[in-house]
């Protein structure tokens, strides 16, 4: 699976649509920048064919883990056990 850091969520639709041309529909968009949530809500509403996992680079708190949820059309969250926990409490929910 391709693991992007998006520096400018203006350069997520580009990105995803050319993993979709290379056959490639999945990404990984870490949270290791302030662009990380913008670029996922372009993916997800942009590019409804490419499955978009939220990283566990970056995602270390309840509320992040609940932005990510919340994109709709996320399709996965990958999380270090520090906040796994809270995330399939919520999952359950």
């Amino acid at each position: 699976m391709p693991v992007v850091k998006i520096e400018d969520a203006k350069d997520a639709l580009s990105l995803g649509k050319a993993l979709l041309a290379g056959d490639l529909p999945v990404a990984e968009v870490t949270f290791r920048t302030a662009a990380a949530e913008d670029a996922i809500k372009v993916l997800t509403g942009e590019l409804p064919d490419l499955l978009v996992g939220a990283g566990t680079v970056g995602i270390n708190s309840p509320t992040q883990i609940e932005m990510a949820l919340e994109r709709g059309k996320l399709k996965a969250i990958y999380l270090d056990k520090d906040v796994s926990g809270f995330a399939i409490h919520l999952l359950q929910k």
